[in-house]
């Protein structure tokens, strides 16, 4: 999957505001995107 500079620090910021790690962060995502379908 290709992240684009923009994604990625957004990403970071979104990460940050909730003091989770990236990777913490995205498997956060994946878990609640799991659990709506």
């Amino acid at each position: 999957m290709k992240v684009t500079r923009e994604e990625r620090d957004y990403l970071k910021n979104q990460a940050k505001k909730y003091g989770l790690t990236l990777a913490d962060y995205f498997l956060t995502v994946a878990r609640e995107h799991d659990q709506n379908h």
